[in-house]
Protein backbone atom coordinates (compact mmCIF):
# COMPACT_ATOMS: atom_id res chain seq x y z
CA UNK A 1 0.00 0.00 0.00
CA UNK A 2 2.62 2.46 0.80
CA UNK A 3 4.54 1.65 -2.43
CA UNK A 4 1.62 2.45 -4.56
CA UNK A 5 0.92 5.74 -2.40
CA UNK A 6 4.50 6.60 -2.92
CA UNK A 7 4.20 5.94 -6.90
CA UNK A 8 1.39 8.24 -7.03
CA UNK A 9 3.11 11.27 -5.28
CA UNK A 10 5.65 11.25 -7.40
CA UNK A 11 3.50 10.98 -10.62
CA UNK A 12 1.49 13.91 -8.91
CA UNK A 13 4.85 15.73 -8.28
CA UNK A 14 6.30 15.15 -12.09
CA UNK A 15 2.77 16.07 -13.65
CA UNK A 16 2.69 19.37 -11.40
CA UNK A 17 6.40 20.16 -12.51
CA UNK A 18 5.99 19.63 -16.11
CA UNK A 19 2.82 21.98 -15.54
CA UNK A 20 4.99 24.67 -14.16
CA UNK A 21 6.92 24.84 -17.54
CA UNK A 22 6.23 28.47 -19.32
CA UNK A 23 6.41 28.97 -22.86
CA UNK A 24 5.22 31.70 -25.12
CA UNK A 25 1.77 30.71 -26.37
CA UNK A 26 -1.22 31.51 -24.67
CA UNK A 27 -2.70 29.21 -22.33
CA UNK A 28 -6.10 29.60 -20.62
CA UNK A 29 -5.13 27.95 -16.98
CA UNK A 30 -2.09 30.85 -16.57
CA UNK A 31 -4.01 33.52 -16.17
CA UNK A 32 -7.70 35.18 -15.29
CA UNK A 33 -7.12 38.87 -15.94
CA UNK A 34 -7.90 40.51 -19.48
CA UNK A 35 -4.09 40.11 -21.24
CA UNK A 36 -3.05 42.04 -24.62
CA UNK A 37 -2.27 39.48 -27.31
CA UNK A 38 -1.26 39.99 -30.46
CA UNK A 39 -2.90 37.92 -33.26
CA UNK A 40 -0.48 35.73 -35.26
CA UNK A 41 -2.98 34.12 -37.49
CA UNK A 42 -6.07 35.65 -39.17
CA UNK A 43 -9.42 34.36 -37.22
CA UNK A 44 -13.17 34.75 -37.35
CA UNK A 45 -14.45 35.88 -34.03
CA UNK A 46 -18.27 35.22 -33.67
CA UNK A 47 -20.74 37.35 -31.68
CA UNK A 48 -22.42 34.53 -29.27
CA UNK A 49 -26.16 35.45 -27.82
CA UNK A 50 -26.44 33.66 -24.63
CA UNK A 51 -30.09 32.89 -23.55
CA UNK A 52 -31.67 32.42 -19.84
CA UNK A 53 -30.17 28.86 -19.98
CA UNK A 54 -26.55 29.83 -20.03
CA UNK A 55 -26.24 26.09 -21.97
CA UNK A 56 -28.21 27.85 -24.75
CA UNK A 57 -26.37 30.16 -27.05
CA UNK A 58 -26.60 31.25 -30.56
CA UNK A 59 -24.63 32.70 -32.97
CA UNK A 60 -24.87 36.02 -34.05
CA UNK A 61 -22.60 38.91 -36.04
CA UNK A 62 -19.03 37.51 -37.18
CA UNK A 63 -15.76 39.57 -37.69
CA UNK A 64 -11.98 38.89 -38.88
CA UNK A 65 -9.32 39.90 -36.80
CA UNK A 66 -6.03 40.30 -38.79
CA UNK A 67 -2.67 39.26 -38.36
CA UNK A 68 -0.70 41.75 -36.34
CA UNK A 69 -4.03 43.13 -34.59
CA UNK A 70 -3.14 43.78 -30.83
CA UNK A 71 -6.69 42.68 -28.73
CA UNK A 72 -7.27 41.67 -24.96
CA UNK A 73 -8.87 38.83 -24.29
CA UNK A 74 -9.61 37.03 -20.92
CA UNK A 75 -10.94 33.01 -20.20
CA UNK A 76 -14.66 32.13 -19.72
CA UNK A 77 -14.41 29.02 -18.28
CA UNK A 78 -17.42 27.72 -20.63
CA UNK A 79 -17.81 26.69 -23.80
CA UNK A 80 -15.82 29.25 -26.06
CA UNK A 81 -11.89 29.46 -25.59
CA UNK A 82 -11.82 33.33 -25.13
CA UNK A 83 -13.87 36.46 -24.20
CA UNK A 84 -12.54 39.13 -26.27
CA UNK A 85 -12.55 42.89 -24.87
CA UNK A 86 -11.78 46.50 -26.16
CA UNK A 87 -12.17 48.57 -28.72
CA UNK A 88 -14.50 47.18 -31.95
CA UNK A 89 -16.02 44.41 -29.86
CA UNK A 90 -18.15 45.79 -27.79
CA UNK A 91 -19.97 43.09 -25.26
CA UNK A 92 -23.17 44.11 -24.18
CA UNK A 93 -25.59 42.35 -21.72
CA UNK A 94 -25.69 38.80 -23.07
CA UNK A 95 -24.30 39.43 -26.43
CA UNK A 96 -20.23 38.23 -26.22
CA UNK A 97 -17.71 37.99 -28.95
CA UNK A 98 -15.58 34.80 -28.26
CA UNK A 99 -12.92 33.02 -29.67
CA UNK A 100 -14.08 29.41 -31.03
CA UNK A 101 -12.26 26.60 -28.79
CA UNK A 102 -11.28 24.92 -32.60
CA UNK A 103 -8.93 27.93 -32.60
CA UNK A 104 -5.33 26.80 -31.31
CA UNK A 105 -3.35 28.78 -28.33
CA UNK A 106 -0.27 29.54 -31.39
CA UNK A 107 -2.75 31.49 -32.95
CA UNK A 108 -1.72 34.62 -30.45
CA UNK A 109 1.05 35.28 -28.29
CA UNK A 110 1.37 37.79 -25.28
CA UNK A 111 2.08 41.48 -25.76
CA UNK A 112 5.75 42.33 -24.89
CA UNK A 113 8.73 43.32 -26.31
CA UNK A 114 10.29 40.92 -27.79
CA UNK A 115 7.28 39.77 -29.68
CA UNK A 116 6.55 43.23 -31.03
CA UNK A 117 9.66 43.14 -32.54
CA UNK A 118 9.01 39.83 -33.94
CA UNK A 119 4.94 40.33 -34.86
CA UNK A 120 4.88 43.65 -35.17
CA UNK A 121 7.16 45.20 -37.97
Amino acid sequence: MKKIVKILLAFLLLLSLSATVKSQKVFAQDWVKPKKVIVTRRMKVYQVHVKDPVYKSTLGKHKWIKKGQVVRITHPGVNYAFFILGKGFKNTGRRWWVIPRHYQCDWFVWYNKHNVKKYLR
